[in-house]
Order: C-alpha cells, then structure tokens, then sequence
C-alpha cells in the first residue's frame, strides 16, 4: 500500500472524529480499509507459510504421564501437610 492511501485513510479518521463522513468518503474508506487489511493478511500468510513444525523442536510442555505424576506428588505433599505443595 501507497503511503499517500495510508495517509488518506488516517486523514479520513480525522475527519470522522470532526464530523460524520459523506456516502462517498465512506465508499472511500471502504476501499481503503480492506486494501490495507488485504496487505497485511498477505503478509502474515507469506511469514507464517515459511515456518515448518520442525522449526519449533520439541513442545515445551510435559507429557501427560509426567503431569499426572507431579499431581500425584502435590498431592501426597498435602497430604503431610506440607503448605507449599501445589
């Protein structure tokens, strides 16, 4: 997108908070809202497209049966009352 389209596109905000757009300055912003919306999808999806799931490594959460397993051991801490247990 035009530096000129994203300075109408603020102009047109300014002019908004002054006094209610005209049908055409609406049209207007119309357009220019979802070229500037259809710019940054693309630009997402083009960054997040590069990305493979091996890029990440291993996830950073434990699996379940070590999870099950730490509860378990939160729990026999509370069982002796021991405060600081989770």
């Amino acid at each position: 997108m035009k530096e000129e389209e994203v300075a109408r596109i603020n102009e047109l905000a300014r002019i908004k908070k002054e006094r209610p757009l005209t049908p055409a300055e609406l049209a207007e912003r119309k357009t220019l809202y979802d070229k500037y919306l259809k710019g940054i999808r693309r630009n997402i999806r083009s960054q997040l497209g590069t990305y493979r799931p091996e890029d990440f490594g291993d996830p950073p959460f434990a699996p379940a049966e070590e999870t099950q397993e730490s509860k378990n051991n939160g729990l026999k801490d509370q069982a002796e009352g021991k405060k600081d247990a989770i």
